[in-house]
């Protein structure tokens, strides 16, 4: 998959993916997005970035607070990956990470998650 356009890379943040094994990346019956879905941005590579070369392993997502499914439930939400040509992956379970030099659009509620690309 080429990564031309980061724009196009956060599709939603998501499904529920869940660990890694094939038979868990299925989305389960019960699993929804999550309803805080409009305080997630992404964070890193920036967004609208071009150029992103494909040797980028991480996506990093920046959420609005922890009191939603995003921070109670983290390993279970993963990111859906789409490039310019349409080509789709999906991310690593995410997990919580520390940014202290990344974007703060909520101040001091800004929380950050990490997806490793599936061809990192």
């Amino acid at each position: 998959m080429t990564r031309t356009i980061l724009a196009a890379f956060l599709v939603l943040v998501a499904g529920c993916g869940g660990g890694g094994a094939a038979a868990q990346r299925r989305r389960p019956a019960r699993c929804s997005r999550d309803p805080n879905a409009q305080g997630i941005q992404l964070a890193r590579p920036l967004p609208g970035a071009t150029g992103v070369p494909i040797t980028t392993t991480t996506i990093e997502i920046v959420d609005d607070g922890n009191l939603d499914q995003l921070y109670s439930l983290t390993p279970q939400f993963n990111l859906k990956l789409a490039d310019a040509a349409g080509d789709q992956d999906t991310t690593t379970a995410l997990v919580e990470v520390q940014d202290p030099t990344g974007p703060q659009p909520y101040g001091t509620s800004s929380y950050f998650y990490q997806g490793r690309s599936p061809r990192a």
